[in-house]
């Protein structure tokens, strides 16, 4: 296969079989002027006249020769055309590895892409026969906002386990006197003595709680920032105990978390048994 490395015009192309049809190397010289003009063409060559090989060999040749060229995007109408393009590409490959050697840098990567109802792998999805089916089961599973759902259970789940630990429950706290913390007094806005100051047990657990992984990836999601991230004041406007009921006023960027509460609530029973109710106030309007 040595010999089958010969020009087309000032460019050099390798070819993977020992013989070219004329129609093959006037198809090579007709596409290279289309590249070198980059404008538009239309060719056709009859069927098994070896349109594959002779549009991949030059093309190639071309990207070789002009690494800024960019990608080639062969279209094919059935999966056996697209399969037959990846073996033609292998065979050119392995002819370039003969003839350049295999550690050479400039190795083609190819890739052969296909609807989901051909690549799917999951297994209530790839059952689905109508292809409008299989694209609204997938983005049922991929869909963005789903996505960002499942993060925030998984994340949940952990905080809940690690809470939940016994060395978490060895470590339970005592329970504050009723006392009520304002929006300002949160935000550090009011000049004002705190009682109970925020080393008490609920401000100790509810620090924990909006630095789990859980409420970043809550701040993550609904796009709290700077110096709120991380911080009580973060995530809620207000919180009052009144004896064994702690009420909590999201701020409304934390506002319908599907779950926040429900694992706050396991979170907080973990670490002071004695809060029996955590309740979400709902804000006015």
């Amino acid at each position: 296969a040595e010999e089958m490395r010969f020009q087309v015009e000032e460019l050099e192309v390798q070819f993977p079989y020992p013989r070219i049809y004329p129609e093959q190397y006037a198809y090579m010289v007709e596409l290279k002027r289309s590249l070198d003009a980059r404008g538009h063409s239309m060719l056709e060559m009859p069927t098994g006249t070896g349109k594959t090989i002779t549009l991949l060999s030059l093309i190639t040749s071309y990207q070789r020769a002009h690494p800024a060229m960019g990608k080639l995007l062969y279209c094919t109408r059935t999966i056996p055309e697209m399969e037959k393009v990846l073996e033609e590409l292998k065979v050119l490959e392995a002819h370039r590895d003969e003839l350049f050697g295999q550690d050479r840098k400039d190795k083609l990567f190819a890739v052969g892409l296909t609807s989901r109802r051909n690549l799917c792998v999951h297994e209530r999805v790839s059952q689905q026969t109508e292809r409008h089916l299989v694209d609204q089961h997938c983005r049922q599973l991929t869909a963005s906002w789903v996505r960002e759902r499942a993060a925030e259970a998984a994340a949940a789940e952990a905080a809940a386990a690690e809470a939940a630990s016994p060395a978490a429950t060895a470590n339970a706290l005592p329970l504050d006197s009723s006392f009520r913390w304002t929006a300002s007094m949160l935000s550090g806005e009011a000049n004002c003595a705190w009682s109970p100051p925020l080393s008490s047990s609920v401000g100790v657990v509810l620090t924990e709680f909006v630095q789990s992984d859980y409420a970043r990836a809550v701040f993550n999601t609904r796009r709290v920032g700077g110096s709120d991230y991380g911080q009580i004041h973060g995530m809620f406007d207000s919180v009052r105990l009144v004896g064994t009921r702690l009420e909590l006023k999201p701020r409304q960027a934390c506002e319908n978390v599907e779950g926040l509460f429900d694992r706050l609530a396991k979170y907080l029973r973990a670490r002071i048994p004695q809060i029996k109710d955590v309740v979400e106030i709902i804000r006015d309007g």
